[in-house]
């Protein structure tokens, strides 16, 4: 959104994932925060402030507090190392039927500042001929997965793992680039995986893409459908390659 009579804009996100914090509250509502954060940063905007919505069920069942307490320590732990303040929240206990509580969900909203609109980005591919990069590495997380809960009906397994010192990194890399004006789109790699985000950033304009991709586990499910973490779908011009490629070591 535009700020009127200014050159600089604020964007806003929510996200969260309650199959992840049912795994692991922990890393799950790491998560949360860096995955909101990424979205700000794929728009070309600085992360500033944080409001949640943190629903479980009922607290005075041991598990159910553990999750909660968990939950609050993984998101503190990710805000503390991405410099983003909790401004304001709430909490919604007792979410339960049937004598079953709901998975535990901290919900992120985030808003952030473009400095200057000029460096707004889109997540559509823009360009025939420009090069597709994935920035970060494409891991081999299932668990907890929309591949895994819509084929199958589960949620198992173990939630992704996220080095949020990494993923800091990646952050401001992306930012850098975004500035720079090195970037023709960018979109961040998360729910549903690789092959959602391309589907994403070729349905978001109006030309579609050629993908080349290894396929380690033999048919590429897991390759396409994995939801490791930081990860960003950036597209750029052909003659930008090998500089962006130097940017990317010097991070």
């Amino acid at each position: 959104i535009r700020i009127k009579d200014k050159d600089r804009a604020v964007a806003f996100t929510t996200d969260g994932n309650g199959r992840y914090c049912y795994l692991d509250a922990y890393q799950g509502s790491m998560i949360a925060v860096a995955e909101a954060a990424r979205n700000l940063v794929c728009s070309g905007a600085v992360p500033m402030g944080i409001t949640d919505c943190l629903n479980f069920g009922t607290p005075e069942k041991p598990g159910i507090f553990w999750q909660f307490k968990n939950c609050i320590e993984g998101m503190s732990e990710a805000c503390h190392v991405l410099d983003i303040p909790v401004i304001s929240g709430n909490v919604s206990f007792y979410n339960e039927s049937y004598f079953k509580a709901i998975h535990p969900t901290p919900v992120i909203a985030m808003a952030g500042l473009v400095e200057d609109i000029n460096n707004i980005v889109t997540m559509d591919f823009k360009h025939q001929g420009d090069i597709i990069m994935l920035l970060g590495e494409n891991g081999n997380d299932m668990g907890g997965s929309e591949f895994e809960e819509v084929f199958w009906k589960l949620v198992t397994g173990k939630c992704p793992c996220l080095d949020i010192q990494f993923e800091k990194k990646l952050q401001q890399f992306c930012l850098k680039v975004a500035r720079e004006g090195l970037i023709k789109s960018a979109h961040d790699c998360a729910l549903g995986g690789l092959a959602v985000a391309l589907a994403k950033c070729s349905l978001g304009g109006s030309i579609g893409a050629k993908i080349n991709i290894d396929k380690p586990d033999g048919h590429g499910l897991k390759t396409l459908f994995n939801e490791s973490q930081s990860r960003i779908i950036i597209s750029i011009k052909d003659s930008d390659l090998d500089r962006v490629k130097k940017r990317c070591r010097q991070a």
